[in-house]
């Protein structure tokens, strides 16, 4: 699956099931990861893929292939 598809996925479960949580007192059985930190690796996924599509290398920035693992990871 494609790490943008499955961040994407995981960033709009976290948001709608705060959402419930908030609205109706409903709890979701599983267990969501923060929507900061979902959107913080969207974030980053979007913005890495757009500097390897310009060959563009920056120091002390996370290697794309880390970021994916960390979404696979999820």
């Amino acid at each position: 699956m494609d790490p943008l598809i499955r961040i994407n996925e995981v960033f709009a479960e976290t948001v709608y099931a705060n959402y419930k949580r908030k609205r109706y007192g409903l709890k979701t059985c599983s267990a969501l990861i923060d929507e900061e930190l979902a959107d913080d690796l969207r974030n980053l996924l979007i913005r890495s893929n757009e500097m390897h599509a310009c060959l563009c290398d920056v120091q002390g920035f996370c290697s794309l292939s880390t970021i994916e693992e960390k979404i696979n990871t999820i």
